[in-house]
């Protein structure tokens, strides 16, 4: 409460080996912590405060929304990577997390909806695996997710996201490699940006996650 001269430990977030914060604009007194396990990286929990941090209590320890598993039912996740918490600017209620994937909680962190899937599956729009920072315009509600393919927004709290990430040159390629056979046809092997072919003027994604070394055979 003094600018950082001085501190006093108030809770512990027991087995959090990385932990994010948020606080509510639309209620100061409402601050949410969010914690990945030291040992697998796994949901740790959600802790909330509602008299502006001086106690916090926990308010949901399940399901594992740091898991690749949509339903959150897989014992480890990647939340020492890829971890990031934000409250709604208009609803101290309204808590969004990102993981692997995002989630989304109207009931203060108590429950937890699947928002988006990082292959598109499961009838849920596509978007980038690896959520590391959440941020809500608090003029619109407009919520940006940025992660390791680039910047995904939506405008209606997590139902349709759109990719706006075109123009950021921001992928690594590990390896590439030129077709012997034709120079302008281009395969690359990126970090967590899949495989991606140039070809007929235009680069393609033909396999996804990873990337790595690659070739185009001589002959075919």
């Amino acid at each position: 409460t003094n600018g950082g001269d001085t501190w006093s430990q108030i809770f512990t977030f027991s087995g959090a080996s990385r932990i994010e914060l948020a606080v509510s604009i639309a209620d100061p007194n409402y601050v949410y912590a969010v914690g990945a396990k030291n040992s697998s990286g796994a949901f740790a929990g959600v802790v909330k405060s509602t008299d502006g941090g001086n106690t916090f209590s926990y308010v949901s320890t399940t399901p594992n929304i740091l898991s690749i598993d949509v339903n959150g039912n897989e014992a480890t996740g990647q939340g020492t990577y890829d971890l990031d918490i934000v409250v709604s600017p208009k609803d101290k209620d309204l808590v969004f997390v990102g993981g692997i994937h995002t989630w989304k909680s109207i009931d203060g962190a108590k429950t937890w909806k699947l928002l988006n899937h990082w292959t598109g599956s499961y009838s849920l729009p596509y978007v980038h695996a690896d959520q590391h920072n959440l941020i809500i315009n608090p003029n619109n509600s407009e919520l940006y997710n940025t992660n390791d393919g680039g910047v995904y927004i939506t405008s209606d709290n997590g139902v349709k996201w759109k990719d706006i990430s075109n123009g950021l040159a921001v992928t690594q390629f590990y390896k590439i490699n030129v077709s012997p056979a034709n120079n302008e046809m281009i395969i690359g092997g990126t970090q967590d940006n899949g495989t991606l072919l140039f070809k007929g003027g235009f680069w393609a994604q033909v396999n996804g996650g990873d990337g790595m070394d690659c070739a185009i055979d001589p002959i075919d």
